[in-house]
């Protein structure tokens, strides 16, 4: 039996360039207000998420996220000699505030069954 997948999907490329601009963006604003740096990567993540949660790519959509969070800790973890941010505190900090991963896009068919379905 063949499984078919629907919807976009990021090559291991893009997915990569991605990844990279988005550590030069956070990298840039490392020394800003961390509330500032969270709005801006919970709308880069959302808008991310948006387009490329389809069924079957939860999997995907969830390394990406999982990734940029893991940068940011470690992008955090760089601005300050003194005081140590450690994943026990910040792990569930930041999962609290940041949007989970979930599909957002329906199959195809069910999309054509609710506009259609007199």
């Amino acid at each position: 039996m063949v499984s078919l997948k629907w919807g976009a999907r990021l090559s291991e490329n893009e997915w990569v360039n991605q990844i990279k601009e988005i550590q030069r963006q956070l990298r840039r604003r490392m020394h800003e207000p961390v509330g500032l740096a969270l709005k801006r990567l919970r709308s880069v993540l959302a808008g991310h998420m948006n387009y490329y949660s389809v069924p079957g790519n939860s999997q995907s959509v969830s390394l990406f996220c999982n990734e940029i969070v893991k940068r940011w800790f470690k992008i955090l973890r760089r601005r300050s000699q003194r005081f140590t941010l450690i994943w026990k505190r910040f792990g569930p900090w930041v999962r609290r505030l940041l949007p989970s991963v979930r599909v957002v896009h329906p199959y195809p068919e069910m999309r054509f069954r609710v506009k259609y379905s007199k």
